[in-house]
Parts: C-alpha cells; structure tokens; sequence
C-alpha cells in the first residue's frame, strides 16, 4: 500500500560519531595544507638568501678581480652575548686586519680565534666605511664606493673611486643592516632569520713535500673530506639559517693526522641547514 501524498519524507540526520569523523578529517587536511604553506615559505626563504649570497659572492670575486686580493679579515670577535671585543680600528683609525692570525699561518695563531668577519664585507665590497678620519671618509669616498684598497686593509684615500661591488639595495626585506657601533663603522647585516652573515676565509698549511697537510676548513663551511668545492675554496660567506647555529669548534684534520689546531669529532648537527656560498 503506497504511503499518502502527505506523508512527510524523513532525512536521515548524520550521527555524531559521523559529523566528529568530519570534524577530524577536515582538521587533518588543514593540518597538511597548513604544514606545506609552511613548507613553502621557508624553501622560498632558503633560496631568496641563496641568491643572496651568491650575489655577495660575486661582489668578492670582482673585488679580487680589480684588486688582486680577496678582501681582509679585521678584528671584529664578538663575544657569546654577539657583542664586539675586538678593536676594528687601531689607535690612528686605521682598519685592524688580522689575516695572519685568523688564517692560522701566523706562529702567534690561536686555533680558537674566529677565522670570519661580521664589518668585513660591508667595508670593502660595500663601500660603507665613511667613518670621518681628518674630516674625510676612511675609505676616501663619501657613500658606496672607496679607493684603492691596500693589502693591509687601509686604502689610499686619494685617486680613482671604486663603486660597490654589491648594492645593499638588493638585500631582502628580512635581511636587516644594524649599525652596531657608528663612530667604529661596526655595520653587519643579518639574514633571514636574524643571525649575522660571516665572511670566512682560511689557508691551509702545507708539509716540506709541498702537499696539504691541513685544510683547516672552518666547520661552518663543511666537510673537506667529501666536498672537493671545499676543499678547492679560500673563502665563504655564510648564513646560519633557520636554526641560527654552527659548529664554532676546531677544523677537522686532514687524512685523520691530529694536530693541535684540529678537533678529530664529527660535524655538528647545527651545520646541516647552514647556508653556504664558496669561492677562491
């Protein structure tokens, strides 16, 4: 018998055990939309601080291009706080360049010393050394350019401008220049994620049958013993990414051979998501 016209049809309503497995699904596919955005925001970071770099980079090869040497490491150590204890200018205001003993051929080297810098770049392929010496920019040229530049870290003051081998126009909206100290010209600029950019150099040592001995690779820059770029490098630029750490301790030996200046454990974890431009 065929229920009247005027019977009200009933809609099954969902169960709650129905409408909370609803409830998680859509909760789960946020979680994994929200996990990719999230994804995709800090690969676009790692490769928008790449590029810059690698532009840095290029700026030190023109440096070295021009002048025939790659630009000085000064005396800029920072302290655990990340504030300043070396002295970047001696006593006539004149850049205080220690290569010697960062790059460990010096026999005053200590192994423990920094073999990077914070100011370096920003003075030599930046032109922004204008701190005022006899009234006029130390670097001898007023804005982002300077003139010759000397291989003890001074310039000569007189003669043709240099223009900048890197504009700071192209640094990123999260990289940040922080003038730490004016009067000093303690200028570094951060990366992405707040840490300041180092600028690393190193020189191996060499044994009496001319072959290395010790390549004494800053950790930061990575593993000599399986990456040949590295191994073939002289200097870096480095970012400490996402995690704002590095291995801060000795080089790792060459060949397993120990020597005072090197430190025979493993690389940190904090180096995996460095960011690292080489060159030579």
């Amino acid at each position: 018998m065929s229920r009247p016209f005027y019977a009200i049809r009933r809609r099954r309503a969902f169960t709650l055990i129905e409408a909370s497995v609803t409830v998680i699904i859509i909760a789960m596919l946020a979680g994994i939309l929200l996990l990719a955005v999230r994804k995709g925001v800090v690969g676009a970071r790692i490769a928008a601080e790449r590029q810059l770099l690698s532009a840095m980079s290029t700026g030190v090869q023109a440096f070295r291009n021009d002048h025939g040497f790659l630009p000085p490491l000064i005396d800029d150590r920072l302290d655990s706080a990340g504030n300043p204890v070396g002295s970047v200018l001696d006593s006539q205001n004149r850049p205080r360049v220690r290569d010697a003993d960062f790059l460990m051929y010096a026999g005053t080297s200590d192994p423990n010393d920094p073999r990077y810098s914070v100011y370096a770049l920003q003075w030599y392929i930046m032109g922004m050394l204008d701190v005022p010496v006899a009234g006029r920019p130390l670097d001898g040229a007023t804005g982002p350019g300077y003139t010759e530049p000397q291989r003890d870290g001074t310039f000569a003051g007189r003669g043709k401008v240099y223009q900048a081998k890197f504009d700071v126009g192209r640094l990123g909206s999260r990289n940040k220049v922080n003038i730490v100290q004016a009067d000093e010209a303690r200028i570094s600029i951060s990366d992405r994620w707040g840490s300041n950019i180092r600028y690393y150099r190193w020189k191996p040592q060499y044994g009496a049958d001319g072959q290395v001995s010790q390549y004494l690779v800053p950790r930061a820059v990575g593993d000599h013993r399986t990456n040949a770029e590295v191994r073939s490098a002289e200097y870096a630029i480095v970012s400490l990414g996402p995690d704002q750490r590095t291995d801060e301790r000795r080089p790792l030996p060459t060949a397993g051979t120990v020597t005072a200046a090197t430190d025979p454990a493993a690389l940190d974890e904090s180096v995996r998501d460095d960011l690292v431009e080489t060159g030579r």
